[in-house]
């Protein structure tokens, strides 16, 4: 079986991925960024749909993962004091103090280092939100 370390640095690692691939992408001249937010904890996961079926998750650390998004910056992956202890010493985090986080107030929240290294983007750039939870 896989620890929460093992996991949660998989799904990291996704997240690393995808920056650095919609970074290479521009449509026309317009260059391509995008927040990601990462938490962990426990989920509800099914299939719906009656004729289109669709896996989806539900649950706190869904909703919380979709918030450090939202709450992020571009070409950053924000995480949850959850994710930051678990990778902590694997990765290179920013703290970026208290957040205001709708739904749960103040939590503490770090940025991936290496993807906020330069998070002012551009007026030629345009944001696409990714949330990532780790149900491990």
């Amino acid at each position: 079986s896989d620890s929460e370390v093992d996991v949660c640095m998989r799904v990291f690692k996704v997240s690393k991925s995808m920056h650095t691939i919609i970074e290479r992408r521009e449509v026309g001249e317009t260059a391509l960024s995008i927040r990601a937010g990462m938490n962990c904890g426990s989920v509800v996961s099914g299939v719906i749909g009656r004729s289109k079926f669709c896996f989806d998750i539900w649950g706190d650390a869904v909703n919380v993962a979709s918030r450090m998004e939202s709450t992020g910056k571009p070409r950053a992956t924000h995480v949850t004091s959850a994710v930051y202890h678990l990778l902590k010493g694997k990765a290179d985090f920013t703290p970026c103090g208290l957040t205001w986080i709708k739904g749960k107030g103040e939590m503490e929240t770090y940025l991936y280092k290496e993807c906020n290294t330069d998070t002012d983007i551009s007026s030629n750039s345009v944001g696409i939100p990714a949330s990532i939870t780790n149900s491990g």
